[in-house]
């Protein structure tokens, strides 16, 4: 049986983490960036860039039999979004990279819901198209359903290795207070390994679903996550702060991810953040 080939498109370090699990068990991985050099010896290396027009014609030879996707906007602004979430899929059109794609696996975010005033929501509720730059990840999201079988998969925030600034900041002493104001997330390596996992089973010819919210069982207040930090930290008398910019306040449901049958590596930030901590403490130390 003929190796399943993967592309990974514009790989970063999901995409990488994704390339590099799948190569151990056997598959066939190209990977797709503007500084090719960057990506692991394992991957067929390609370079381009897919908020160019014209910019994927390394892809010519090319006939994955799966694609992942995981744009970022060009910058922070709308047209940053536009250009990285819906005109990158104008430009994927102009190849023929999809006439062999058995599926695309489009990495969205959960960003385009709306506020829930701190309640639940899932791969059914309503989607926020009021924000522009919501409506530029959504418009991303159809055109990527547009080019055939798609999985739009949503993750909540990204935490992992680099720690970020929220371990950071914690450490230098300040903390939220806000207890009212859920923040969600999922680690780095547990975003990787859905990927995989979807993979695997698109290549087993499971039914696949086509939303899924990536997100861990561990929706909280940042005051909670912030609290704890400072605790396993050891920070003593943290200045408290209330944020000032507005957010939207929402806890995001994992029910279908769990249905998939994939199990989090890291259940709750208590987990993932645990090395992290540790990984902190020992830079700090030398």
């Amino acid at each position: 049986m003929a190796k399943p080939h993967c592309l990974l498109l514009g790989c970063g370090d999901v995409g990488t983490r994704v390339g590099l699990e799948l190569a151990a068990s056997g598959w066939q991985i190209s990977a797709l960036r503007r500084s090719p050099d960057q990506l692991p010896r394992e991957f067929r290396r390609l370079e381009g860039d897919y908020t160019r027009s014209g910019g994927l014609s390394s892809l010519a030879d090319e006939a994955p039999d799966f694609i992942v996707f995981t744009p970022l906007p060009t910058s922070r602004d709308i047209a940053g979004y536009e250009r990285g979430y819906w005109h990158s899929l104008s430009v994927l059109a102009q190849t023929a990279v999809m006439r062999c794609c058995q599926r695309l696996f489009f990495v969205s975010s959960t960003r385009v819901y709306g506020d829930a005033d701190g309640g639940w929501v899932d791969e059914q509720s309503p989607i926020d198209t009021s924000d522009p730059r919501s409506a530029a990840i959504i418009e991303g999201e159809n055109a990527a359903r547009a080019l055939g079988a798609c999985t739009v998969i949503r993750p909540s925030g990204l935490y992992g290795s680099p720690p970020g600034r929220l371990l950071q900041q914690v450490a230098q002493g300040a903390v939220s207070n806000n207890t009212t104001q859920f923040s969600n997330r999922i680690h780095r390596e547990d975003l990787a390994g859905v990927l995989s996992s979807l993979l695997r089973q698109s290549a087993a010819n499971q039914e696949l679903p086509e939303t899924l919210i990536a997100s861990d069982d561990a929706p909280c207040s940042a005051a909670e996550i912030q609290g704890w930090l400072a605790d396993q930290l050891g920070v003593k008398n943290p200045t408290l702060s209330t944020p000032t910019a507005p957010r939207k306040n929402r806890r995001c449901s994992n029910r279908r991810l769990h249905e998939t049958g994939y199990r989090l590596r890291y259940p709750s930030y208590r987990e993932g953040y645990r090395e992290l901590i540790d990984s902190y403490r020992e830079q700090r130390a030398q």
